[in-house]
Parts: structure tokens; C-alpha cells; sequence
């Protein structure tokens, strides 16, 4: 992720593993100061769950959803990204 303001610095960045049960492993590095909000959005971008990424790492549950695409929205302060993920 890059600060908008100004957009060569660089403030990190965010894996995403899934496992074999459905559950997003959410992982941060960099200089993060703050919370980064994660949703989970269905194709229509209505928000299904959310959490929020404290510490390095946090766990999503995934596994009662059904199979298809939706949008992983991760956002820290005034920046936004978001991943496609299909189940």
C-alpha cells in the first residue's frame, strides 16, 4: 500500500493466505500506525462481515459462504485497495 499524499512512499504491505478450512490468514508489514479495516463484500458490494487488523496478524472466517467471487476490501486511513477472491 502507498500513501496517497505522497505516492512514492511506501507504507507497507498485506498477505492473504487461505487454508484448507475456508479461513483468510490477514497479515501486515510495514510502518501501519493505525487499524486497517478488512471487509468482505459480495459481488453487489454489500459489506458481509467485517474486522479489523490490530496486531501483524488476524484470521477471517470464510468457510460459511458460499462458493463464488467477492471482494476483499482492505483500508487504512484515507487508502483503499481492493482484492477479487474466489471461493
Amino acid at each position: 500500500m502507498r500513501d496517497k499524499k505522497n505516492g512514492k512512499k511506501h507504507i507497507g504491505f498485506i498477505s492473504i493466505t487461505q487454508d484448507i478450512a475456508n479461513r483468510l490468514l490477514i497479515e501486515k508489514n510495514g510502518i501501519f500506525k493505525n487499524l486497517v479495516l478488512i471487509s468482505l463484500l459480495d459481488q453487489n458490494r454489500n459489506v458481509l462481515i467485517q474486522s479489523t487488523l490490530e496486531n501483524t496478524q488476524t484470521w477471517l472466517d470464510i468457510s460459511g459462504f458460499k462458493k463464488g467471487s467477492y471482494v476483499l476490501k482492505l483500508s487504512y486511513e484515507d487508502i483503499s485497495s481492493m482484492v477479487e477472491i474466489t471461493l
